[in-house]
């Protein structure tokens, strides 16, 4: 399967830390004491498991004398890197220790609880004689097709020192994310005539991987072409570079970004591309998007600009168009019940938000949410209310039809409104899920109690519940 990183199909953070053979103990400091040597020629297990934004890799890597980590005399040492979640694969890179539960790609997990995380083991005719957390090192990733070479100085609990050394054939389950993309079309452009603005969002398994932005003609009928970046863009068949600005730079407050970008963590960490050339395949709507070294903002050298020393690769193997979901949010101050007719007080010192949610401009789910006043983010999770009356609750979901009212928090099943509602009494409560990654939202509910439309009685004052609950997943809604 010498394919595997050929066909590469997803955006690769590889570049972000790119292998090299210098001091294997960077970046530890102080006294230690001399490394054992420990050659690995095994692998004895490997897992690969999707997360939200990532991959996790596992491997069991052994000497010679185990047959699995409970069959023999030897050592091995188990190590849980972080990946992107494009790559089913161990990457090629440096990989530098992060506690649990703070990994990101490009780590990997040091070792913690009992014998979780990466730690060393001596093994003694199957069974453990010593177990040992890694607690500090640097593991250094080189691949050719499936032949890993895997080095690390590393350093364990005990305060004892080992270096590792693996040389050999890795083989993954060949498992490429869903690659797909989103487009909104700013038509005309605002500076650029005869132009109007493409701004594609790239997605591996419906997480967001990449964001760029092409000047392309009005209504053309393929985005096949070269588009360099320029600074600005200033005609049809640029792209436009990325920037990000800290007024801070300035002794102010507030920040400045746009542009083209790549992510390795869902949006919420961006590298801003400040040049080089994306080539895009157009296949009837069917998007290969390729960029070579591709230089990124190296924020800390603030307005010189300067770009980071590695270069990015971006490799968008035949992404298909998504249905393209986009969000607007309309405020009152304070919350007072939203579409309820019969409105509670107001609460002090907060705001209703109305998430109204758009499945290709079409109208697909409202929800009504209250948080403070002037809050920076929509993120939260929040309690069905009928009748809100508190900062963190959802307005339910209500409908009248002899009276052809309605309003609250619903969504669209099969063409039709599910009025979410609450359901006193439940434990826990109901509840809905935002998530809110630099303006990209993602909303969720389980186990929803839904209106039972047909059998609203409103003279007997009777709402009924569907017997079924309902559920919802809406995912990174864009701001319109």
């Amino acid at each position: 399967m010498k394919h595997i990183i050929k066909y590469f199909c997803a955006i690769a953070v590889v570049a972000l830390f790119t292998a090299c053979e210098t001091d294997l103990i960077d970046p530890l400091s102080g006294a230690y004491p001399p490394p054992e040597n420990v050659a690995l020629n095994k692998v004895l297990d490997k897992n690969v498991q999707k997360e939200e934004t990532s991959r996790t890799i596992t491997l069991a890597l052994s000497t010679s004398g185990l047959n699995d980590v409970n069959n023999g005399t030897g050592s091995y040492i188990f190590i849980e890197f972080v990946g992107v979640r494009a790559n089913y694969f161990l990457a090629e890179g440096i990989y530098s220790i992060e506690a649990q539960g703070r990994g990101k790609p490009g780590n990997y997990i040091a070792g913690y609880g009992n014998g979780l995380g990466t730690c060393f083991f001596d093994i003694s005719n199957g069974s453990v004689v010593s177990k040992l957390k890694v607690t500090d090192g640097t593991i250094f990733v080189t691949v050719k097709d499936e032949h890993y070479t895997i080095k690390a100085t590393l350093l364990l609990e005990d305060g004892s020192m080992k270096s590792i050394t693996f040389d050999g054939d890795i083989i993954f389950d060949f498992d490429p994310p869903v690659m797909t993309y989103s487009i909104e079309v700013q038509n005309p452009h605002p500076t650029i005539s005869g132009g109007q603005l493409n701004k594609i969002s790239i997605f591996a398994d419906d997480v967001l991987t990449s964001y760029i932005e092409l000047v392309s003609a009005i209504n053309p009928t393929s985005l096949t072409g070269n588009y360099p970046i320029a600074d600005p863009a200033a005609a049809i068949g640029d792209a436009v570079i990325g920037f990000f600005m800290d007024f801070a730079w300035f002794g102010m407050a507030g920040t400045m970004s746009g542009g083209s970008f790549i992510t390795e963590d869902g949006g919420k960490t961006r590298f801003y591309i400040r040049g080089g050339t994306f080539s895009v395949t157009d296949n009837s709507g069917v998007l290969t998007i390729i960029g070579n070294s591709l230089p990124l903002q190296d924020v800390s050298t603030q307005m010189a600009w300067g770009v980071l020393p590695d270069r990015y690769n971006m490799n968008v193997i035949e992404a298909t168009r998504a249905v393209v979901y986009t969000y607007k949010v309309d405020v009152i101050v304070p919350a007072s019940g939203g579409d309820n007719p019969m409105a509670p007080a107001p609460i002090e010192g907060s705001q209703l938000n109305t998430i109204s949610v758009f499945a290709d401009g079409v109208l697909t789910a409202k929800f009504e949410v209250v948080t403070a006043e002037d809050a920076s983010s929509l993120a939260g999770t929040y309690t069905i209310k009928d009748g809100i009356n508190a900062i963190g609750q959802m307005n339910n979901g209500f409908s009248i039809p002899l009276f052809g009212m309605e309003g609250g928090s619903f969504y669209m099943e099969f063409g039709a409104k599910m009025f979410i509602r609450e359901n006193p009494g439940a434990t826990p409560p109901v509840t809905l899920a935002i998530t809110d990654n630099a303006g990209v939202l993602s909303i969720s509910g389980n186990n929803l109690p839904i209106l039972d439309v047909v059998n609203v009685d409103v003279f007997a004052g009777q709402f009924p519940l569907l017997p079924d609950k309902g559920s919802v997943s809406l995912n990174n809604l864009l701001p319109q």
